[in-house]
């Protein structure tokens, strides 16, 4: 509801926030083309790299969504490069599984431990791990990965 009020009446004093806020709402909704739309519009008026990556972030997340792996990775990428330090590390997250999705084994390992390494408690980026090593044979480090995000995800140390 609040996304249809905001796509009724984009002015020009619409904020970021706005954006942001009919993003998530529509996401919420199932409707991932018109939640990208407006992470595109978010990032098109923030101001501030944080609300940059955010943005670039939120557009990789519902590329992800809507099954278009090549452009999730792409702004993942920019929302990497922008390099707000709070957000890099989910943005590694959605590149990892954009490249895990485009058989991208090795790269999406590499992405998905850098997620890791900027949070330990990002069960996303063990699981997708665990998928690339099971693809790329390495069955053992599939094996730890699993264990350490069930440990995690189990409220346990990692």
């Amino acid at each position: 509801m609040a996304a249809i009020a905001i796509e009724k009446s984009c002015t020009i004093d619409t904020t970021s926030d706005d954006f942001f806020y009919a993003a998530f709402y529509s996401a919420k909704s199932g409707d991932f083309a018109k939640a990208l739309s407006f992470a595109q519009m978010e990032t098109e008026k923030s101001e501030t790299d944080y609300g940059k990556a955010e943005g670039l972030s939120q557009q990789a997340r519902y590329l992800l969504r809507l099954s278009r792996f090549r452009e999730a990775s792409e702004a993942a990428s920019r929302s990497i490069s922008v390099g707000d330090k709070q957000l890099i590390g989910r943005a590694f997250t959605y590149r990892a599984e954009a490249n895990y999705q485009l058989g991208l084994y090795k790269e999406a390992v590499q992405d998905a431990t850098t997620a890791i390494c900027r949070n330990q408690s990002d069960l996303r980026a063990y699981k997708i791990r665990a998928k690339c090593f099971e693809k790329l044979g390495r069955k053992d480090d599939a094996m730890s990965d699993r264990r350490t995000g069930d440990d995690a995800s189990n409220g346990g140390d990692v």
